[in-house]
């Protein structure tokens, strides 16, 4: 529907956010008095009719805003507006509205909503924790600066500024909280506020402003209650419901001590005293990566292992089962919409704990933890290791912040990957001897004119660089660039001079940045630092040894080589009374000898023998199909060196050879004396396809 300012808003979003910004834009700062005064001309009594309507009008407005957060918010107490300034004169340059629970209507601390101008003079929105004081009472502007205490949740756009808008626009401060603080002691500045800007877009809508602005209230509610000292506004369960009983002392020791509690358990903690000790699990995932379940698995981790250590009491629910989050949180449940359906509130012991922890360097080495994966990987080992199924497991581990041990359902992995490559954080490529920069990075593509009969040229972005502009636009939740088969490509050709710009340190926004201009679009281009590469080699295709020098020294390398225990372990190791496991590491012991560790068999072309394939029908097809191909590859017409592996040079009878000699007899073959004209091999291969079907022809390779 359209209104008096002309703009149009969304049915599903109630308030006219556009038209308050338009009014504060076109009528801030106007001349005002009383239209019924005597003396007035009828034209001015007009004038002054229309200012004061604009004024009620947009008034009735941000009441209509007050209403909405009201209920979404339980902020249920809006204190008076006015569109008059205090002289009564002129229309304010500004427009307020204090949001407070009504329960502490009295203390001068809410959450406000400004509309004000920016220095570009225009106008936004700015929300902000804030106190109607003029600085006189010293004890209320102690209690709202105790807000200082927790650490700025940065990651949902909070800001610190100085002043306010009745001292001139607020500034950000850009010192240190420390130099905060003691710029508030020694009255150098009066009054710090958290705060979020909102400032206008050129698509800006009704929604956007009500989704920002709503964002910034939630963000700021952590920070509102506890300056007003507030423990379980809607949250449970109370201290008389249930108290763990540990003091911070505890939490500190028992979470500072990584035999306790693993550093990578640490980050749902962490990440919520960072938000200001509120947030769901969602809203973790949404600001620093990761999935909510990761979060919330995370919480249970360390609420058992300090449960563990105290022996504290647990809470108990109706239903008679114990629940271990509350030992770390109080919670309550979000309203359907809100970002996840549960809100965790870190308990104040455990929050000063978290800060002294903080202090310590704990959750630096918890970053590192997670730092393990390094920015290019590459895994790499001979055929059948694994290494196209672990980078499933690495991709969607880094994505969702998580550790490889975590992820124990291949399957569900697997749905997790195809989801992250639906949303675009995970691509795949393989590179083959043709590939090239051009469909890589960047090339010239020919586009044909039929009716002008003419070709032109359009330059076409490759796949990484599509890749690297849209991770560039989600900086925060990790991007995964698979390369397949990485050590078959040209890769001087293929990267170009992007080389160097995948280094680690001269990512985008790294201390040693490094940009290259295109040769084709001529734009300057990084390599954003969410981008994680990860390659796979196939070492029997080309040795480690021989891999491009440059490529080598950038990336970090993971040896992937065949493991008899993963048979073992997923119950594929035994075809009747044949210990498959042994048999494999046999074949490689003598691969190795005869050849080199980096062309062995690997074991994932034995992992389908698990339950009802574990017969030797499928023991057949894996050596016909795979391990005989693969040897002749490794062995190429030394057949004899064949028949070591597979111990077809001693078993106890010819039928069970995979590799049957036969002795070379010229006269068989060729007519008359040909010894002297040519050398013939003293014998002649062939395979046996009787054996495959023999398990003692396999029990003998042992």
């Amino acid at each position: 529907m359209d209104n008096q300012y002309g703009t149009t808003f969304e049915e599903n979003t109630e308030v006219n956010y556009i038209g308050i910004l338009d009014y504060l834009r076109d009528n801030a700062g106007v001349s005002y008095s009383k239209p019924e005064a005597d003396g007035i001309e009828e034209k001015e009594k007009r004038r002054l009719l229309e200012v004061r309507q604009r004024g009620r009008d947009v008034i009735a407005e941000l009441k209509k805003m007050a209403t909405v957060f009201a209920q979404k918010y339980k902020l249920d107490k809006c204190m008076p507006m006015t569109w008059l300034d205090s002289s009564n004169i002129k229309t304010r340059r500004y427009l307020w509205a204090q949001l407070k629970y009504s329960k502490y209507a009295d203390i001068p601390i809410s959450i406000s909503v400004f509309v004000e101008r920016n220095k570009k003079n225009s106008t936004r929105y700015r929300v902000s924790l804030e106190i109607k004081n003029d600085g006189t009472d010293k004890a209320a502007m102690s209690q709202y600066h105790s807000h200082l205490h927790l650490p700025l949740n940065m990651a949902a756009g909070l800001v610190y500024v100085s002043g306010s808008n009745e001292w001139g626009n607020p500034v950000v401060i850009n010192e240190s909280k420390e130099e905060i603080k003691q710029d508030v002691v020694s009255g150098k500045i009066r009054k710090v506020q958290i705060c979020k800007f909102v400032e206008r877009k050129g698509d800006e809508t009704n929604l956007y402003y009500h989704t920002e602005i709503s964002k910034a209230i939630e963000a700021l509610i952590p920070y509102y209650e506890y300056v007003l000292g507030i423990e379980t506004m809607g949250y449970f369960p109370s201290l008389s419901e249930y108290d763990p009983g540990i003091k911070e002392e505890e939490y500190e020791r028992i979470l500072g001590d990584e035999n306790l509690v693993k550093r990578t358990w640490l980050d749902t903690i962490y990440y919520l005293y960072l938000m200001g000790g509120v947030a769901s699990c969602k809203q973790i995932a949404n600001k620093y990566g990761g999935a909510a379940l990761h979060y919330n698995r995370n919480a249970v981790h360390v609420a058992k292992a300090v449960h563990k250590e105290t022996n504290c009491p647990l809470h108990t629910r109706e239903t008679g089962e114990d629940q271990y989050w509350p030992i770390l949180f109080l919670g309550k449940a979000l309203p359907t919409g809100s970002e996840g359906t549960f809100s965790y509130k870190l308990r104040k012991p455990l929050m000063e704990a978290i800060k002294t922890l903080e202090e310590r360097g704990v959750f630096q080495e918890m970053k590192e933890a997670y730092m393990a994966y390094d920015k290019n990987l590459i895994l790499y080992g001979p055929p059948g290791t694994g290494k196209t199924y672990n980078s499933v497991i690495y991709a969607v581990a880094i994505c969702d912040g998580m550790s490889r041990e975590e992820l124990t359902d291949y399957a569900a992995v697997m749905a997790r990957y195809n989801e992250l490559k639906k949303a675009g954080r995970i691509a795949f490529t393989t590179f083959h001897q043709s590939y090239g920069y051009e469909e890589f990075i960047e090339g010239i593509k020919p586009v044909v004119d039929d009716a002008k009969g003419k070709i032109g040229y359009t330059i076409e972005p490759g796949i990484f660089k599509k890749f690297c502009e849209e991770a560039e636009k989600h900086i925060t939740e990790p991007h995964i660039f698979i390369i397949d088969e990485i050590n078959r490509g040209n890769i001087s050709k293929i990267f170009g001079e992007l080389i160097t710009l995948i280094e680690c340190t001269k990512r985008a926004g790294m201390l040693e940045e490094a940009s290259a201009v295109l040769p084709y679009s001529g734009k300057e281009f990084t390599v954003p630092s969410n981008v994680y590469i990860l390659g796979t080699m196939n070492t029997a295709d080309r040795s480690i040894a021989l891999m491009d020098t440059a490529l080598r020294r950038r990336f970090q390398f993971i040896e992937m080589m065949p493991n008899s225990q993963v048979l073992i372990d997923i119950h594929a190791d035994k075809v009747e009374d044949l210990d498959v496991a042994a048999m494999l590491e046999k074949i490689n012991e003598r691969i190795t000898f005869l050849y080199d560790r980096e062309h062995t068999i690997g074991h994932a072309f034995f992992t389908e023998l698990r339950g009802e394939n574990a017969k030797i029908e499928t023991l057949r097809s894996i050596f016909e199909k795979s391990v005989i191909p693969l040897l002749q590859e490794y062995f190429y017409e030394d057949y004899q060196k064949i028949q070591l592996v597979l111990g077809d040079n001693a078993k106890s009878s010819s039928d069970l050879k995979f590799i049957v000699d036969h002795k070379v007899v010229a006269k068989d073959i060729f007519r008359g004396n040909v010894e002297d004209v040519i050398d013939l091999p003293e014998k002649r291969y062939s395979i046996n396809q009787a054996a495959f079907t023999n398990l003692n022809s396999y029990k003998e390779i042992l």
